[in-house]
């Protein structure tokens, strides 16, 4: 088996944060951005009800996409297992 090249590493790299971070992750990043947007709209408006929806959309978001980035390294944990086995 031959050494990687440093480009190699960090395309190798760069693949798999782009796998754990983006892969699915695109609704929970949306929903964050419904967020920023009602605490434009609650910050305009001066009611209390936007800032309220907007921590709501925070914590969904945030849940939704730590789960959504457990599940992609647990996916990649067992692809890498398999490709080892062969």
């Amino acid at each position: 088996m031959t050494e990687q090249t440093l480009k190699q590493k960090l395309i190798w790299f760069d693949n798999r944060l782009t796998y754990i971070v983006g892969f699915r992750n695109l609704y929970n990043i949306t929903v964050a951005a419904i967020g920023v947007m009602c605490l434009y709209f609650g910050e305009h408006l001066g009611t209390p009800y936007y800032f309220m929806l907007a921590l709501i959309m925070f914590v969904f978001a945030g849940k939704w996409f730590l789960t959504q980035v457990r599940e992609n390294i647990d996916t990649m944990d067992v692809t890498d297992a398999l490709a080892r086995k062969e």
